[in-house]
């Protein structure tokens, strides 16, 4: 869809081929390009210094997401890590994502949060019925449709220990 929107074209071997050379760049070490949020590195730590299980759950492959953790050295810091791809046939969405999540996690979903910066994000998270914190921060912080009921907006990230 973005190769779509980024070229104008519907030539799918077009779109397949740049596809195919994002991912191959990308994972060569495109990653490391990730950004840092301020602040994110430290709720990190705090979250672990409580005890309190986290997750991924992105858009992301499996493949770049494990080497983003490898490259910031967080492998440890998350309970597990949920992808579109980490099954087969791949998740459709992120609420199917986010349901195999929370079957995995076997826990009350009341005492569970998704934080995200995206429409989809809050979407998710309602169609599970989480609680969700909306990032000002994050690749999709100007999605601001979604910043009202039942989710939390956070300035950032330290916010998110105020509101557990």
């Amino acid at each position: 869809e973005i190769f779509t929107q980024l070229t104008g074209r519907d030539d799918a071997a077009l779109l397949e081929s740049l596809v195919d050379m994002f991912k191959l760049k990308y994972d060569a070490d495109g990653y490391k390009a990730t950004i840092i949020y301020p602040g994110v590195p430290e709720l990190l730590r705090e979250l672990k210094h409580k005890n309190t299980p986290i997750y991924i759950a992105t858009n992301k492959r499996l493949k770049p997401t494990r080497l983003i953790l490898e490259h910031l050295r967080w492998s440890g810091t998350f309970k597990g890590v949920y992808t579109l791809d980490c099954v087969e046939p791949a998740h459709l969405n992120k609420k199917m994502m986010l349901a195999e999540a929370l079957r995995d996690i076997d826990d009350n979903p009341q005492y569970i949060a998704y934080v995200g910066d995206k429409q989809d994000d809050g979407d998710a998270a309602d169609a599970n019925f989480l609680h969700f914190f909306k990032a000002s921060w994050g690749y999709g912080a100007r999605d601001v449709g979604r910043t009202e009921q039942g989710s939390f907006f956070l300035q950032q990230p330290q916010d998110l220990l105020a509101a557990l």
